[in-house]
């Protein structure tokens, strides 16, 4: 595996890979900017994307301990 870095603002491109045929210049360019949204933009950016991709508006990305308590006695 291969781990790349990318600071602020920096794009992800085809250098950044070490191999043909697996790249994807869209779904990469989306990605980093999803990302950078997120870094930026935080709980927030989170829960607008959660909304537009999952169909779910978030109050809060905690889940309540009854909920884990209760999966934790399922398993």
């Amino acid at each position: 595996m291969r781990r790349v870095v990318l600071g602020t603002g920096e794009a992800f491109d085809a250098a950044d890979l070490n191999r043909t045929g697996a790249f994807n210049a869209e779904a990469f360019t989306a990605a980093t900017k999803i990302i950078e949204d997120v870094r930026t933009g935080g709980d927030e950016a989170l829960r607008a994307y959660t909304k537009q991709f999952d169909g779910v508006d978030l109050a809060g990305f905690r889940i309540p301990d009854s909920d884990i308590d209760e999966a934790i006695t399922k398993l």
